[in-house]
C-alpha cells in the first residue's frame, strides 16, 4: 500500500531528503515542522501490548529479515523484549488499515524507574509511510518511558548516526576495541599480520571470584552505590541478562582488592572451528580494577587465541594495565566480531547517546544477541 500523502498534491507531502545530503535546505524547514503535527492524525503510536507481538514479528521478517530470530524464534522475542507483561517496542499503527508502518524496540539497563537508562533496538520505517515517521518515534520514546538517557549501539555509520546528529542533537561515536593476544596459539579466528603485546605495568593485583548465581551476587554486590553511574545496570538486569539468557553462556567474575566486591566482569566463550576466542562483555563497577587483572588474563589466554574488548568511555590507562592493545586505524591484524555467520573482518560499532558521559561495552542493547540460531 502506498499512502496517498506521498502524492506531490498532498498537503503533508515533503521534498525527498537524503541521508547524504545534511543538513536539509533551509526553505524545507517549515513544510518539516508542519508536517510533524500530523503524525496522530494518520498513525496511533503507542507502546505495544501482548497482543502486538505476531504482528511486530511478522514486520521484522517482511521489513528486517526474513530469518532475524526476533522474527522467527517467539520465545526469544518473549525473552528479549517482554518485561512485566509489557512489550518493550513502540509502535506506529494506520488508523486507515490497522497495519504497523514503524517499530523502535527498546532495552532498559535496569528496573529503576528514577534512574532508568534505555537503548534502543531494532528501528525500521515501512516504505509507504509518512516521512520521518521513524525520527518521530525515536523523538517520543524517552519521554513515554520517562528515561534518564537514551542510547542505541550498532548504528549505521551512513544512515542512523547522521539522523542522531540532526534530528534529536544526539552525542555520536565509535567504540574501541581492545584486545590480547595468547602468545601460544596458532591463530584460526584472527587473521594476525603483527603479533602485538603490550609491555608489563607494576600494579596491584585484582583478586578475581566467579559468581554462579542471583544470590551470590546480590550478596556481594551493592548496586545502589551505582545509581549515578550511566548507564546503570541493577541486580535484575544483570540476572536476567546474563544468568538467565537462553542462548548465551557467561561468566561474571567479581572484582576486588580487599574483602569487597567493588566491580563485575563478565565473559563469553566465542567458539569457531576447532578454536577458541574469550569476549569481555560488560563491566560494572569500579573501573581501575581492570589494571590489576593481567595474571588473571594471562591465565585466560592459556585456552583461548586471544581477548578483546568493544568499549567506550574507558580508561584507557586502565586497559593497558590489564594488557590489552588498542586496534587502531593502522593496525593491520583482524579481530572478528561476527560469527553467525562468521565474516573475518574488522567491525567498527557506533553508538548515540543523549549523554555523552554514558560507557558503552560490547554487551549493551542487542550487541551480543544472536541474530540467527547457529546451526
Amino acid at each position: 500500500m502506498v499512502w496517498p500523502i506521498l502524492k506531490k498534491n498532498h498537503p503533508l507531502a515533503l521534498p525527498r531528503l537524503d541521508c547524504n545530503d545534511f543538513p536539509p535546505k533551509s526553505e524545507n524547514f517549515k513544510t518539516i515542522g508542519e508536517h510533524m503535527n500530523k503524525f496522530d492524525e494518520y498513525y496511533e503510536i503507542r507502546l505495544a501490548k501482548l497482543t502486538d507481538i505476531d504482528d511486530i514479528m511478522s514486520f521484522i521478517r517482511q521489513q528486517w529479515s526474513e530469518n532475524h530470530i526476533l522474527g522467527t524464534n517467539k520465545s526469544f522475542f518473549v525473552y528479549e523484549h517482554v518485561i512485566d507483561n509489557q512489550v518493550t517496542f513502540l509502535i506506529a499503527k494506520s488508523k486507515l488499515d490497522g497495519l504497523i508502518y514503524s517499530i523502535l524496540g527498546y532495552i532498559p539497563a535496569s528496573h529503576n524507574k528514577e534512574h532508568l537508562d534505555i537503548w534502543t533496538g531494532i528501528w525500521k520505517t515501512k516504505e509507504g509511510a509518512i516521512p520521518f515517521l521513524g525520527i518521530e518515534l525515536m523523538k517520543r520514546i524517552q519521554l513515554m518511558l520517562g528515561a534518564r538517557t537514551l542510547a542505541g549501539v550498532g548504528d549505521n555509520p551512513d544512515t542512523t548516526v547522521r539522523l542522531n546528529r540532526f534530528f534529536l542533537n544526539s552525542y555520536t561515536a565509535k567504540m574501541k576495541q581492545y584486545y590480547m593476544l595468547s602468545e601460544s596459539k596458532e591463530y584460526e579466528i584472527a587473521d594476525i599480520k603483527d603479533r602485538k603485546f603490550q609491555k608489563r605495568f607494576l600494579v596491584n593485583k585484582t583478586n578475581v571470584v566467579l559468581i554462579e548465581n542471583q544470590k551470590q551476587l546480590i550478596s556481594l554486590y551493592n548496586f545502589k552505590k551505582d545509581v549515578f553511574n550511566v548507564p546503570y545496570k541493577d541486580e535484575w538486569y544483570v540476572a536476567r541478562r546474563y544468568f538467565n539468557h537462553p542462548i548465551n553462556k557467561y561468566r561474571v567474575y567479581g572484582l576486588s582488592r580487599d574483602d569487597n566486591v567493588e566491580a563485575l566482569l563478565v565473559l563469553r566463550i566465542q567458539q569457531y572451528a576447532r578454536s577458541k576466542a574469550l569476549r569481555v562483555i560488560d563491566y560494572i563497577g569500579k573501573r581501575e580494577l581492570l589494571s590489576g587483572l593481567r595474571e588473571f588474563f594471562d591465565t585466560q589466554l592459556k585456552e583461548y587465541e586471544y581477548i578483546d574488548f568493544y568499549v567506550l568511555g574507558f580508561e584507557d590507562e586502565y586497559l593497558k594495565k590489564a594488557g590489552f592493545v588498542l586496534r587502531d586505524d593502522k593496525d593491520n591484524n583482524i579481530i572478528p566480531n561476527y560469527f553467525y555467520p562468521f565474516e573475518r573482518r574488522n567491525i567498527d560499532i557506533w553508538v548515540d547517546s543523549t549523554n555523552p558521559n554514558m560507557l558503552f561495552v560490547k554487551g549493551d542493547g542487542d550487541q551480543d544477541r544472536p541474530n540467527q540460531i547457529a546451526e
